[in-house]
């Protein structure tokens, strides 16, 4: 899955983006809000994880912008709850980030979109157990690597779609 994270604290930016990548997540990070406009209206993301207080354009201008754009990309907010909840936010954590529930706040979207509330998503013969970064296909399990396992996802979750190397 491909998350943008907008952050302007860069401790807790690096930090992010480092427990993303190791869950096997695509995380590019932005540091403002005007540089966040531009990648959503050029790159597709599957999630995007919004501070709401950035410099050069708040994060409620930019969440905003997305919805006026028809953009219904999942947005999980890391400030104030209230005025992002009015404005389109998909879900909301506090700071400091507790990052296992980052983690499974992240699966949410991608089980909703994909019509299921569980942590295993299935096409044809194919299952790919979430937590446990796995497939089974004909009652056996195979473990994935990180790569592997980012790769089936993708391909689970836009089937059909055809992906660029960078979504990938």
């Amino acid at each position: 899955m491909r998350v943008l994270l907008v952050e302007d604290d860069r401790m807790l930016g690096s930090a992010v983006r480092q427990a993303l990548r190791d869950a096997t997540y695509a995380a590019d990070g932005l540091e403002d809000g005007a540089s966040a406009c531009a990648a959503l209206e050029g790159l597709d993301y599957e999630l995007v994880l919004l501070d709401l207080g950035l410099p050069r354009r708040d994060g409620i201008e930019v969440l905003r912008r997305m919805r006026a754009r028809g953009d219904t990309t999942p947005v999980l907010v890391i400030d104030d709850r209230v005025e992002g909840m009015q404005v389109g936010v998909d879900d909301y954590l506090g700071k400091p980030l507790p990052v296992g529930e980052l983690l499974a706040r992240l699966r949410a979207p991608a089980r909703r979109s994909a019509g299921a509330a569980t942590s295993t998503l299935t096409k044809g013969i194919v299952s790919l157990e979430l937590a446990a970064k796995r497939a089974v296909s004909g009652g056996a399990a195979h473990d994935l690597s990180q790569r592997e396992f980012a790769l089936l996802q993708a391909r689970m979750l836009r089937p059909g779609a055809v992906l660029s190397r960078a979504q990938l």
